[in-house]
């Protein structure tokens, strides 16, 4: 896959000296008992070669398991800086593994083994196939422990904090293990540059080993354990370490890319309880949320992984050697997965497409987007949903998971799903366009897709299957000025875009489907709309909820007029543009 050249305009810089870090670290990296290190290069000439440097974290890796890995090693261009501050090569019986974990000689869970591969091999190799005049290839390679997010005054698990809040690279004298990546980062880059080298800062590889579903160690001082709330915690964690990377690692713009992947694997996911899917949804979603970021997913083929003759149906899920660890073929997939990630990172220019170019998106009220994995709003009046309320939203927080259909998340909603639902925090505008994506999986019970069905009439807007009549309907709450077509359009195997228009001034009423506007209804009453609508319920009560899939739903402060619902269905249908035929 060729990308953009201003990818490579915009990173290939020289990095000029270690004065010029983002931050002065304050805190020291601790000198550890590794064993003998690998021989240095320090006579390599690499002036005026073309270096790409990759810090690579978390690195899972398949230590002992099964699978001889004795013949297999990095190529001549791949180099490492190594735990002892020097440039190396992988070499020795360790020539398919990067220094992340273990000492190089004596000691830890690999002593005598000499089969342990890294990822980083194959991702090195289709890295060096796509960018053949890449002169070296370096890794930064940091990992200690599991790789997650725990709460830092939590003093009985501090094994995998890798939470930029821990991070104390301008604070304090004692480094966090995301501090000691990043210095040993910047070190790396220092000497580079010292050596001449031009240099690209290529990315970050982050594999998140540890799912964080531990609800002591992510509570961050909250008393309760309500997953909505740790999980909520997840996601920003993963945000604050996305920007702490880029505004602390030497050379690292805007622009860099940082691939988000890892989790559990299939064998951990399926047995985990129902809720625990939110940290894989957090994980997998991260590209929506922030620019110049890609994720791979261990369990499913997602935006186009499937590659004939690299990555084929038989590679996902990824081979298992235990129930959360990955054998040799798993590890070798994922060194694939990862370099797609990294090339969708690097063309992920607006991570709101399609929409972000919709010609109306300064006028968007709310914009919740799924795929990200979170209720958020992406219009940026921080109308963020909310999980429906009280014990509801504690233990029934609804459930973001992946959908073969489109390769991507989608809230999913089974018949057998208690609550799970969303109530938006601000009440509809006077004037408004109401869109919703969804797929839905039955047609014999009534099911609301944005309502608020609860009060007086004159407080009520409707938009909703009603299986009494077999039919789309909406309004504000009198029949006799509803919208509605037949639910014969619909069916179970496909998404529809559904939109409901209504001009405040002119009190006219349109419903649509997939762009087209399907009934108009003209003097409705105008709607006193408060605080406390349901996305995918009717009332209070969750009473109708939805039964099935809904991709996105976005608000618009106006009604939209029919070019502009055009162009919102030509967006929409790009939302599967990657679907593969496996």
């Amino acid at each position: 896959m060729q990308h953009p050249s201003r990818f490579i305009a915009g990173l290939m810089l020289l990095t000029f000296a270690l004065s010029a870090m983002s931050a002065t670290p304050l805190c020291e990296v601790p000198v550890e008992e590794r064993g003998s290190c690998l021989p240095d290069l320090s006579s390599l000439d690499l002036n005026n070669k073309n270096v790409h440097l990759i810090l690579t974290i978390g690195n899972s890796h398949n230590i002992g398991r099964t699978g001889n890995n004795q013949d297999q090693s990095f190529g001549s261009k791949v180099l490492q800086w190594n735990h002892c501050g020097s440039l190396s090569r992988p070499s020795g019986v360790f020539k398919a593994m990067l220094d992340h974990v273990d000492p190089v000689a004596g000691g830890g869970k690999a002593k005598g083994k000499t089969d342990r591969l890294s990822p980083d091999l194959t991702f090195s190799e289709d890295y060096l196939a796509e960018y053949p005049a890449v002169d070296y290839l370096i890794f930064v390679p940091s990992a200690k422990g599991g790789t997650g997010f725990v709460d830092p005054d939590d003093p009985d698990d501090q094994s995998g904090n890798w939470s930029a809040d821990q991070s104390s690279i301008q604070s304090t004298a004692v480094c966090s293990r995301l501090d000691e990546a990043v210095i040993r980062y910047n070190n790396a880059a220092a000497y580079l540059s010292g050596q001449g080298a031009n240099i690209t800062h290529a990315g970050t590889l982050f594999h998140n080993a540890n799912p964080d579903y531990n609800p002591s160690v992510l509570r961050w001082g909250d008393t309760d354990d309500a997953y909505s709330e740790i999980w909520d915690n997840h996601q920003q964690q993963i945000d604050y370490f996305i920007d702490y990377l880029r505004d602390n690692l030497d050379g690292y713009q805007s622009t860099t890319p940082i691939v988000i992947g890892g989790g559990m694997i299939d064998t951990q996911f399926q047995g985990r309880p129902t809720n625990d899917a939110l940290f894989q949804a957090n994980l997998n979603g991260a590209h929506i949320r922030q620019n110049y970021v890609g994720t791979y997913d261990p369990i499913h083929f997602r935006n186009g992984d499937f590659i004939s003759g690299k990555l084929t149906s038989d590679d996902l899920p990824i081979g298992s050697y235990d129930g959360t660890h990955t054998n040799s073929n798993g590890e070798r997939t994922k060194g694939h997965l990862r370099f797609r990630a990294w090339q969708r990172a690097s063309n992920n220019s607006d991570h709101l497409a399609p929409f972000g170019q919709l010609s109306f998106i300064s006028d968007l009220t709310a914009y919740w987007d799924f795929r990200s994995g979170t209720p958020l709003d992406f219009s940026g009046n921080h109308y963020d949903l909310s999980r429906y309320r009280g014990e509801q939203s504690v233990n029934r927080p609804p459930l973001y998971a992946f959908d073969g259909d489109l390769e991507d998340l989608v809230w999913r909603r089974t018949s057998t799903s208690t609550y799970r639902v969303h109530q938006l925090p601000m009440p509809l505008p006077a004037s408004y366009t109401i869109a919703v994506f969804v797929k839905p999986a039955q047609f014999t019970e009534p099911m609301a897709f944005l309502q608020q069905a609860g009060g007086p009439v004159n407080y009520q807007h409707r938009f909703q299957y009603s299986a009494a009549n077999d039919q789309i309907r909406a309004g504000h709450g009198a029949i006799s000025t509803s919208v509605a077509f037949s639910a014969s359009a619909l069916d179970t195997d496909h998404y529809f875009l559904l939109t409901l228009s209504y001009d405040a001034s002119t009190q006219e009423m349109k419903l649509g489907l997939d762009g087209v506007v399907q009934d108009t209804a003209s003097n409705v009453a105008n709607h006193q709309s408060q605080t406390g609508s349901f996305l995918g319920a009717a009332n209070d009560d969750a009473d109708n909820p939805l039964i099935g899939r809904m991709v996105f739903a976005m608000i618009v402060d106006r009604a939209i007029s029919d070019t502009e619902l055009g162009e919102l269905w030509n967006k929409t249908q790009q939302l599967n543009v990657h679907k593969t035929s496996q």
